[in-house]
């Protein structure tokens, strides 16, 4: 499962590149990608038996995590393929984890050890060397 994982996640944007190419439009491609996983995952769960609804408050925490945050995080990621390289838009992506370290630093939650920062750095110096964003104003 895992494999599998990793390869969709890894050939998503190239698909939606590719769909772009042939007319389809990012909140198209969206709906049918939530479609799909909606249907594969009810499958699955019918298959195993575990079909279950949440309780209520936990349904609408759910719902609302689904639709307002996974919803607006695939828009932006989706909609930024229009504009950039698939290869500069997933390294952003997947950059996270030091923004997420960053930000937890800057609203007291956690601490940051010299290796730590270091890492993050290099993560957001690599980051910078790749996306190039002085490219225009610099002229390099």
């Amino acid at each position: 499962l895992l494999s599998i994982s990793a390869v969709s996640f890894g050939t998503t944007p190239i698909l939606a590149k590719l769909a772009y190419e042939e007319g389809v439009s990012v909140d198209g491609f969206l709906f049918f990608r939530f479609l799909l996983a909606f249907v594969m995952m009810g499958f699955v769960l019918l298959g195993l038996r575990k079909l279950a609804i949440p309780p209520r408050n936990d349904f609408v925490i759910l719902l609302m995590l689904g639709a307002f945050g996974y919803f607006l995080q695939s828009s932006l990621y989706f909609n930024s393929l229009l504009y950039s390289p698939v290869s500069v838009v997933v390294l952003v992506l997947y950059t996270y984890p030091a923004f997420v370290t960053i930000g937890s630093r800057l609203l007291g939650w956690e601490s940051i050890s010299k290796r730590i920062a270091g890492s993050i750095l290099l993560a957001i110096l690599g980051l910078a060397l790749v996306a190039n964003p002085f490219e225009s104003s610099l002229g390099f």
